[in-house]
């Protein structure tokens, strides 16, 4: 175990890991909204999440604490999801212990000042994913680490477009800069599929397995500094403090 991480109940320091994967491929009831009828399905997303969930493993997230949510109408299932790893990672922050989250998201998604993930549905449909991501280490007092993949991609103008904005100032500061994001930045008619999801995980084996010290560990941020997208695209990165993670 890297000198500088503290004891807990993982290799790399963490008493408490878990996963949030939101997909979602179906928009049939989004398509119902007005402005909306041309959105078209994305087929990949149901496999990209699988590959997120094999990353979560390989981050030392037990099977039962990774949380796979898709469907229609299905707002208030991820808010009180989000809403039960926020009460546990403060729990523990009270305690000193230090927490990981991961939250990666697959099919559309909004960037209004901040990023936004789009369910399946006609009426509540536009669900504010990072900032609950942040919260989730503010409230901790600091001592949760959040990392969020944002795969979610647009090609429709009314969605805005993947990737984007600076969040908002006030989601920017206190202690929940221990939160990190990465999401592709792509012209708003870019392809609806995504492919972040095969092109980051790979790297973070890659830089896992490379390394002379610390070997199966990735740092987040410092191994992310020379990562391209896919085809080499832009990418739209939020960095906080740094940390270690098994990989």
């Amino acid at each position: 175990m890297p000198a500088d991480l503290k004891p807990g109940g993982s290799i790399d320091g963490f008493h408490y890991k878990c996963a949030i994967i939101l997909h979602q491929g179906d928009y049939s009831e989004l398509r119902k909204v007005r402005g909306f009828e041309q959105l078209t399905d994305i087929a990949i997303a149901p496999s990209d999440a699988t590959k997120a969930k094999e990353a979560a493993k390989r981050m030392g997230v037990p099977p039962e604490e990774i949380y796979e949510l898709t469907g229609t109408d299905n707002m208030k299932a991820v808010e009180i999801l989000f809403a039960k790893i926020t009460s546990t990672c403060m729990a523990l922050g009270l305690e000193g212990k230090r927490s990981f989250v991961f939250v990666y998201t697959t099919g559309y998604g909004v960037n209004d000042g901040q990023q936004f993930f789009m369910v399946n549905s006609a009426k509540n449909n536009k669900f504010p994913v990072e900032e609950h991501a942040r919260s989730i280490s503010k409230l901790s007092d600091g001592f949760c680490f959040t990392m969020c993949v944002y795969d979610t991609c647009s090609s429709n103008e009314n969605l805005g477009s993947r990737g984007g904005n600076e969040p908002a100032d006030n989601l920017a500061s206190g202690a929940d800069m221990n939160y990190f994001s990465i999401s592709n930045v792509l012209p708003k008619d870019a392809p609806a599929e995504a492919k972040l999801a095969h092109t980051y995980f790979a790297h973070l084996i890659v830089k896992s397995d490379d390394r002379t010290t610390y070997k199966g560990f990735v740092n987040i941020d410092y191994d992310l500094i020379e990562f391209k997208g896919s085809d080499g695209e832009a990418l739209k990165v939020t960095f906080g403090n740094s940390f270690y993670l098994q990989y």
